[in-house]
């Protein structure tokens, strides 16, 4: 700066040539600077991944009487730093084929002062809690299983909870359970057999009427009587109410004509005899033996068996022959004794049987 007394000189001439600068030690001072400017000047953001960095440069420059400028001064400053505030963008939910689990997309995004930047994409997946959905304890698909019971199953689903959204499966059959239901699968009360048929001691006829009998021409026709016990009850003979005995017919029992029924009368004096009477000899090795051969008849059939009974060989030895019921006739064989030797007539009814020899 060049003063003349207190006054600043703002021009200077040497002769007609006007001095544009004067330099003291290379320092300027004329014309004079009249004021200064500033400013910053900042680089380009560099981005790493949240933050965000750039440069900055702080700048000075003197503005002398005439208008020029002087040499611009550059003052380094701190880098400035920003850190953006951190959120996410997320697509649309995919979910598995089961429902079991869900994924989808996730961006972060940077969001500065003046920009908003992406940054990764990742996919962010969730598996669903899963519980049992039983629909208002409905139970479905019944049907008839084994042993008379009726099988039906609780009507459940799948139910995936996730944590803004439940989704469900179709319907589908859970725990069974088995009833005994009268009236179904078979399960209702009958008679049914506790005791099967057994012969109980008694006699009856062909329908089973207790000391019954039937006629078969002149012939008294008895059968054994059998009887079973029936109670009213399940299939398993649960449940009785109540118990009945049946009787029916078994087994013949007896046919004989018996005085009195059937229109028989039995004959009197019904007489056997000794007839074809024939000794035979017989040789083996141990000898020389002789037997006795005959028939004894009856003159009418014997309604009942008829046991002929003769000394044979000793005192105290006998031999016995039956006559069939409604037959007449015997062949007998006795040892050493001969035929007259009879010992006794079985019945002995002497005004119904008598012996003629």
């Amino acid at each position: 700066m060049i003063k003349a007394g207190n006054n600043i000189l703002s021009g200077l001439k040497v002769g007609n040539t006007v001095i544009k600068a004067v330099y003291a030690n290379s320092v300027k001072i004329y014309p004079a600077g009249v004021s200064i400017d500033s400013g910053t000047v900042y680089g380009e953001w560099v981005y790493s991944g949240p933050s965000r960095v750039r440069t900055v440069t702080n700048w000075t420059q003197e503005i002398y009487q005439d208008g020029t400028r002087g040499p611009v001064v550059n003052i380094p400053a701190p880098d400035q730093v920003e850190t953006a505030a951190i959120s996410y963008r997320y697509g649309a939910w995919t979910y598995s084929s089961d429902n079991t689990s869900r994924q989808r997309s996730r961006t972060l995004v940077y969001t500065f002062t003046d920009t908003i930047r992406d940054g990764a994409t990742d996919t962010v997946k969730e598996n669903a809690t899963i519980t049992t959905d039983w629909d208002n304890s409905t139970y479905w698909n019944g049907a008839c299983g084994s042993n008379y019971y009726y099988v039906d199953y609780k009507k459940v689903r799948s139910k995936y909870t996730f944590t803004d959204v439940i989704k469900y499966s179709d319907y589908r059959n859970g725990d069974s359970r088995s009833r005994r239901i009268e009236g179904s699968c078979g399960w209702v009360r009958d008679w049914r057999e506790v005791s099967a048929w057994a012969n109980n001691g008694q006699t009856c006829n062909i329908n089973g009427v207790t000391n019954g009998y039937n006629c078969d021409g002149t012939y008294t026709v008895k059968y054994y009587q059998q009887a079973r016990v029936l109670a009213y009850c399940f299939p398993d003979m649960s449940g009785e109410t109540q118990r009945k005995t049946e009787y029916r017919a078994g087994a013949q029992h007896s046919r004989l004509q018996v005085d009195g029924c059937c229109g028989y009368v039995a004959r009197i004096n019904n007489r056997l005899t000794i007839e074809n009477v024939e000794l035979i000899v017989v040789e083996d090795d141990t000898g020389i033996s002789q037997e006795w051969e005959f028939e004894v008849k009856a003159q009418y059939p014997v309604d009942q068996d008829v046991w002929v009974s003769f000394t044979a060989g000793g005192p105290n030895q006998t031999e016995s022959f039956k006559i069939p019921s409604g037959q007449t006739t015997v062949v007998c064989r006795v040892v050493y004794g001969y035929p007259n030797n009879i010992s006794s007539v079985t019945p002995s009814q002497t005004n119904k049987y008598i012996f003629i020899y």
